[in-house]
């Protein structure tokens, strides 16, 4: 049924991952005006009155945010493939712990590298906000598939 609460998790995870591509994923500044950000095209710097500078190419967590959406999307509606969608949901899980982990990364890298701060946003938490809505889908999942195998050893 598409009505359980696992599509629901599944859907806010569809929509976070729509949300966070949709703009700067983090933001970092120093105090003598340099200004870094990162976005799904790369990572751009600017340094008080300049224009912003591409400085490298990070794909990687864009490509797992998509891939994200995709199969958080193709999850919902396989409700009557218990299994696939189980199975879907544990790759799912995967993908959300490996973005989680890569957000870590790169805030911890490219404020190494460049010697900037952390300017907090809210979309530098939503990885980790996806990872928990992944797991409760999975365990959602994983109780209904529970609940028909217990019917079908009563039948």
């Amino acid at each position: 049924m598409i009505q359980r609460i696992q599509s629901i998790y599944l859907l806010l995870t569809f929509l976070l991952s729509v949300i966070f591509l949709g703009g700067d994923f983090f933001n970092f500044g120093n105090d003598a005006g340099t200004r870094i950000m990162m976005d799904s095209s790369g990572l751009w710097k600017s340094g008080g009155d300049e224009e912003l500078v591409r400085t490298g190419n990070h794909f990687i967590l864009t490509i797992l945010f998509i891939f994200i959406g995709i199969i958080s999307v193709s999850d919902i509606f396989l409700y009557r493939k218990r299994k696939v969608q189980l199975f879907l949901a544990k790759i799912l899980c995967l993908l959300t712990a490996a973005s989680a982990a890569l957000t870590i990364f790169y805030i911890i890298y490219i404020t190494g590298r460049y010697e900037v701060s952390v300017i907090p946003g809210l979309r530098m938490f939503i990885p980790f906000a996806v990872s928990v809505l992944c797991l409760l889908a999975h365990r959602g999942i994983r109780k209904d598939d529970d609940l028909v195998r217990s019917y079908d050893r009563l039948r």
